[in-house]
C-alpha cells in the first residue's frame, strides 16, 4: 500500500492522463468521465493516451525514468486518488505541461522550491482526488442531486521545506 491506495502503483502516464481531466478547471468532472475512471485499474493496457500531448507523453516517460511514484486507483477510503511525487521540479512540470489551474500561492512555492533545492532536500507530490457528492435537491424531498469533483493538492514531504512566500495585495481580493 501507498499514499492510502492498496495495488495502486502506476505508471506516470496514467497518472498524467488522469490529471489531464483537471486541465484549467478546478472543480467538476462530468459524471461519465468520472464513472469511466472509476472501474479502471492502473493497467496501461486499458487506458486511451491520446488525449496526451507529445510533450506530456516525453513527461510522464521521464518521470517514470527518474524514479517518481505515480499512483492511480480507488483508494482505501473509496476515492478515486491520482498521485505523483518526485522532485519539485518535476511536479511543476506535470502543472505546467497539463495547464493544471493551481492557486498562485502554491505556483510561487515550488518556483521557491526549485531554487532553493539545496537549501531543503524534499520531494513534492501532487495528489487529485475524485469524489462523488449527493445533496439535497429539494426540501423535504428523500430524491439526491450528485456532482462529481475533483480537487488536487501540491505539497512537499517535509512541511519545514515549504517556503514563506508573500502574498501581493493584487493576489487577494475582497
Amino acid at each position: 500500500m501507498a499514499g492510502g491506495c492498496t495495488n495502486c502503483t502506476s505508471s506516470c502516464k496514467i497518472s498524467l492522463l488522469e490529471f489531464a481531466l483537471f486541465k484549467e478547471t478546478a472543480l467538476t468532472i462530468t459524471p461519465p468521465r468520472f464513472s469511466a475512471l472509476v472501474g479502471k485499474p492502473p493497467t496501461e493496457s486499458l487506458y486511451d493516451f491520446s488525449p496526451l500531448s507529445v510533450e506530456a507523453l516525453a513527461l510522464a516517460e521521464s518521470l517514470d525514468q527518474d524514479g517518481a511514484l505515480c499512483l492511480s486507483g480507488i483508494d482505501d477510503f473509496g476515492a478515486i486518488s491520482s498521485l505523483v511525487t518526485g522532485s519539485t521540479e518535476a511536479v511543476f512540470n506535470v502543472i505546467k505541461v497539463l495547464n493544471i489551474s493551481i492557486s498562485p500561492l502554491i505556483e510561487r512555492e515550488l518556483e521557491l522550491g526549485i531554487q532553493r533545492a539545496d537549501e531543503c532536500v524534499t520531494n513534492w507530490s501532487m495528489m487529485g482526488i475524485t469524489r462523488l457528492f449527493y445533496y439535497p435537491s429539494t426540501l423535504g424531498s428523500a430524491q439526491f442531486g450528485r456532482i462529481s469533483a475533483a480537487t488536487a493538492h501540491v505539497y512537499p514531504d517535509y512541511t519545514e521545506c515549504r517556503p514563506d512566500v508573500d502574498i501581493p495585495d493584487n493576489l487577494t481580493r475582497n
